[in-house]
């Protein structure tokens, strides 16, 4: 809204007004020309057509659909053993088999532990 230039105004009345102009100078200049919003859309454009394209070559190539998936659960095939090591607690509620270690006992400052000559482990009483 522009001021009634028969009203004086005051030097910080001034002030905010020569703010106001500097603002709407700015708010023009930032504005995007005509070519500039026109290559923006095109832009815009090529990226949404080319969504579908990402999509399917993501699908095709990047995961398993839902058989592919169902087949590996119920046919997972040759999982190969692996070694490691540890440190902390092992607490196993099924027995654990070991390879390479037979009829040995292993003592720990808590319990003995024993393998049998299938590979199973044991603590002793």
């Amino acid at each position: 809204m522009a001021r009634d230039p028969r009203i004086p105004i005051d030097e910080l009345g001034r002030i905010a007004e020569r703010i106001n102009r500097l603002q709407d100078q700015l708010d023009r200049l930032s504005a995007p020309s005509g070519t500039s919003a026109f290559q923006t859309v095109n832009k815009l454009q090529g990226l949404i057509n080319n969504i579908q394209a990402q999509l399917d070559d993501y699908i095709a190539n990047g995961t398993y659909n839902k058989a592919q998936i169902d087949a590996k659960i119920a046919s997972p095939g040759n999982i190969a053993p692996g070694t490691g090591t540890f440190s902390g607690f092992l607490r196993a509620d099924a027995g654990i088999a070991s390879t390479n270690v037979r009829n040995t006992i292993v003592t720990t400052g808590r319990a003995a532990v024993w393998v049998d000559s299938s590979g199973r482990l044991g603590v002793s009483a």
